[in-house]
């Protein structure tokens, strides 16, 4: 029975810890299309650095991976845009430049405040504080026991 119990007790931990992602809206579908084939076209135009379209697209497929999607809907949307006469001017790339530095710096800082902190943890755990806190807490053993109101040692 115990351990019944234990195995429903795991299995409802792996249920309420698997989360499934949303599904991705339609806008969200369009808009990374759009910024997919204008920054392919900026590239291509010699408007955007291969580097800065790289990062452009990296940050486009971080964005949709939040979501459920479905991919054959958003290549349609890209060939549909594609096909379309409306193509990014030199402006509009310069600008993609600009929004794409921003998007690398602030994932740059993030990613080196994410190290930061995994630094500061580890050198407490090679401190030996951690050892300290668990000690402090951790139950001591009973050295006695109760029987009839008395106690008796072990």
């Amino acid at each position: 029975m115990i351990k019944m119990m234990g195995v429903l007790l795991a299995g409802l931990v792996l249920v309420g810890c698997a989360t499934t992602k949303p599904e991705m809206p339609g806008s969200i579908y369009s808009e990374a299309a759009k910024l997919h084939v204008g920054i392919e076209y900026c590239v291509r135009m010699g408007w955007l650095s291969p580097d800065l379209g790289a990062i452009g697209k990296r940050g486009i497929e971080s964005r949709i991976n939040e979501y459920s999607y479905d991919y054959e809907r958003l290549n349609s949307e890209a060939r549909m845009i594609n096909s379309d006469s409306q193509k990014p001017n030199q402006g509009d790339c310069n600008k993609a430049a600009m929004d794409i530095q921003g998007y690398n710096q602030r994932n740059t800082l993030q990613n080196q405040a994410t190290k930061d902190n995994q630094r500061e943890i580890q050198d407490l755990i090679n401190s030996g504080f951690v050892d300290r806190i668990i000690a402090k807490y951790e139950p001591t053993p009973h050295l006695f026991y109760r029987s009839s109101n008395q106690y008796k040692p072990f």
